[in-house]
């Protein structure tokens, strides 16, 4: 359609993951006033590594997942017997979604188009979407960075330059400020509902769905129910886990994240700051159901 600059722009159906770092607003305060000796010098170097650096990090590592799990899909398409080259190509051109990040401070946006280029749902776009950010969630605790995030399905304008604007930015923004309220990734309600009429689709055997069994199974599998009845993102869970415990460096994670938890529940559960009490309450009490999975033991 046209809007009333000539400008032709599409409405379109776009996953995004919106992210919140906390706990940045009073570091970045502290950045806007230049330092003038070198004790002011060192305590600026310690916010900005704290900030722009954290934020930076996230972004990049964020990035290196997705690029890894495409990769890694490549992989598996190209080890598979007696696949012609004709139908590899086409199998990897189901995962060549460019992701486009947008940043509001201490907010990141991650956004891909929901469909691929047959009109289908992209589900192993999909699918990896979700592990990075389950890759993400591991890496900032354990660098005691914590973020609270969302990610959904919905409508919106695509930038000429890159990210969304539209409805699923609204509600994308709702569910991670109203609605997720500790270090956790929320699923949106249409996101959740499409996985489940993907089962519906590969149970009849429709023919887009039905080469994606595993992976529809493992976007179901991936998510959880919260106390408060929210789906989320169970980045600690087996599905994560199965993935990821070929890999060292991620358990060290999960543990060096657990330490941070636990540290950040006793610092605030005696204090006068019930929200962060909840947060980490919250928080210790996912890590301590998971722990097991990852044969980390806790006292």
């Amino acid at each position: 359609m046209k809007t009333d600059g000539n400008r032709q722009v599409s409405l379109l159906d776009y996953v995004v993951a919106y992210l919140d770092v906390l706990g940045q607003k009073e570091k970045l305060n502290k950045l806007r006033k230049l330092p003038t000796n070198e004790e002011e010098e060192a305590e600026f170097i310690d916010n900005a590594t704290q900030t722009y650096s954290a934020v930076a990090h996230l972004r990049d590592g964020l990035q290196n997942s997705l690029d890894l799990y495409k990769q890694a899909t490549y992989n598996s398409i190209d080890d598979t017997p007696g696949l012609d080259r004709v139908k590899a190509s086409g199998m990897k051109g189901l995962v060549e979604i460019e992701h486009q990040f947008s940043f509001f401070s201490d907010s990141i946006a991650v956004t891909s188009p929901y469909h691929d280029f047959y009109g289908k749902p992209a589900i192993q776009n999909i699918f990896g979407v979700l592990m990075s950010l389950s890759g993400m969630m591991v890496a900032s605790l354990a660098n005691r960075t914590p973020v609270r995030g969302a990610v959904e399905v919905g409508k919106g304008f695509g930038w000429p330059e890159g990210g969304v604007y539209g409805p699923i930015m609204s509600d994308v923004y709702g569910f991670e400020s109203q609605i997720a309220l500790y270090p956790r990734i929320v699923i949106g309600y249409t996101l959740h509902n499409c996985i489940y009429e993907w089962i519906k689709e590969f149970e009849n055997k429709s023919a887009h769905y039905i080469k994606y069994d595993g992976v529809i199974e493992a976007c179901k599998k991936i998510i959880y129910t919260d106390k408060d009845g929210m789906p989320t993102l169970d980045y600690l869970g087996h599905q994560y886990f199965q993935i990821a415990k070929t890999a060292p460096v991620i358990k060290a994670q999960v543990e060096l994240g657990w330490k941070f938890v636990n540290c950040e529940y006793e610092r605030y559960k005696d204090t006068k700051e019930p929200q962060m009490a909840l947060r980490y309450s919250l928080l210790k009490e996912y890590y301590m159901s998971r722990l097991n999975i990852w044969d980390i033991q806790y006292d």
